[in-house]
């Protein structure tokens, strides 16, 4: 009799270890874990996915069949106990004494046996131990989903009154979660560190606007339709862009964007033909509160470069570029506007040049004979003959050409445009 309420404690408690394990490796599953599960195509995921999609159901049926399974633990252990006073010390049954030691006794092997350390391996092995017990809870979770759903639905009732919220036991990645996720990668060796600043800047920047980016209205710098030809073409031969936001009148009209090399096209082959509105490409307008990243994947989907950032009354806020944001997220870049060893006729008597063409090849182009033992391409030329870097819109002569600066850094001339003497 004794031997048999002892087999049956034991499988008490093993039931109390397997339901109190069962709710921690539950809570334990992260939201990446989940995901990861639901995309697996075998049968005891797709099972295990379902149960995890119900899983405040489950938590409850777990807590319920826990508390039932104590119970009936505790019970029998006052039974087991009663006995053996009975045959070891008669009259002494459901004294106090007995009664607090039983209650100690059930406390203790609970704790060791029922919670602490099943919880403890259910977290460290929360992912095989749900697998291993899918096709037992899936029956369990069937069997009590009525009374699940009732205590749920109570509890939820209880933290409205108490704390305004609903329950939510779904695992929500936060910003910085991601972040912390970021710097676990770095510090562990799994992203290197370009890797890691990328990732970082993209879950930085992920809330920012349009206005983080865009170039404001003051600062557009573009083709006026209203000035005069000669005004148009020096500043087209001036601006460092490769496309020109173009206005008429003001920059609260821009009309679009215009690309560089198709004006220079036009004007050597067209002449006083040429019309420039009809090279003007439009530009979407997208508001000012648009977040950057719904930007970029519009302008990657829709394929448009350039946007006109509007307020909520229409009116010109700024101008952003497909580049800007790429730029903003992934760091400073830089492009030459002009391919390298390559000379363009823009206007008369007026050519776009690499700086690095050798200066052989523009002795060979333009008959000269520029010599320079120091350097070997242009730009090392005006460099020397400059005896520092020139500055954008610097102009140079020597006795074969007049030589524009269009743009320069601190690490040499980018693009420049010569002026062949008469």
């Amino acid at each position: 009799m004794i031997m048999a309420d002892l087999i049956k404690l034991a499988a008490l408690l093993m039931l109390s270890a397997v339901f109190s394990g069962t709710e921690a490796a539950i809570l334990a599953v992260p939201a990446l874990v989940r995901y990861r599960i639901s995309k697996e195509k075998n049968f005891i995921s797709r099972l295990l996915t379902h149960l995890l999609e119900h899983s405040e159901q489950l938590i409850v049926t777990m807590l319920f069949l826990n508390l039932l399974v104590n119970t009936l633990a505790a019970s029998l252990l006052t039974v087991i106990v009663n006995h053996l006073v009975f045959l070891f010390l008669p009259g002494m049954q459901n004294s106090a004494k007995i009664l607090t030691g039983v209650i100690f006794a059930m406390t203790f092997l609970l704790l060791i046996f029922g919670e602490v350390t099943p919880k403890r391996i259910a977290i460290r092995y929360y992912l095989a131990l749900l697998k291993i017990g899918t096709l037992f809870l899936l029956p369990l979770f069937y069997i009590f989903y009525p009374l699940s759903v009732i205590l749920a639905r109570f509890s939820r009732g209880f933290m409205h009154i108490f704390i305004n919220a609903s329950m939510n036991l779904s695992n929500v990645i936060s910003a910085g979660d991601i972040k912390t996720m970021i710097k676990m990668g770095k510090e562990s060796g799994i992203f290197r560190k370009a890797e890691s600043d990328l990732l970082m800047k993209l879950a930085l920047y992920s809330r920012d606007n349009v206005l983080s980016v865009m170039k404001p209205r003051q600062e557009i710098h573009g083709l006026n339709l209203d000035d005069l030809p000669s005004r148009l073409l020096d500043n087209i031969c001036r601006l460092p862009y490769r496309n020109i936001p173009v206005f008429r009148g003001t920059r609260d009209n821009i009309t679009g964007v215009i690309s560089k090399k198709d004006i220079l096209f036009r004007i050597k082959t067209e002449r006083e033909k040429f019309n420039l509105e009809k090279l003007i490409r439009p530009v979407p307008a997208v508001p000012e509160k648009k977040p950057l990243l719904d930007l970029l994947k519009d302008m990657r989907e829709n394929n448009f470069e350039f946007a006109l950032v509007v307020d909520e009354f229409g009116g010109t806020e700024g101008f952003i570029t497909y580049s800007a944001i790429v730029k903003k997220l992934c760091g400073k870049f830089e492009s030459d506007n002009v391919r390298p060893d390559e000379i363009v006729n823009i206007a008369f008597n007026t050519w776009s040049v690499a700086p690095d063409t050798p200066i052989d090849r523009i002795n060979e182009f333009f008959s000269s004979a520029i010599t320079c033992p120091s350097a070997k391409s242009i730009g090392g030329y005006l460099t020397e003959i400059s005896h520092n870097i020139p500055e954008s819109g610097e102009e140079i002569s020597d006795n074969w050409f007049v030589y524009l600066i269009q743009k320069s850094t601190r690490r040499g001339i980018k693009t420049l445009f010569l002026r062949k003497k008469s």
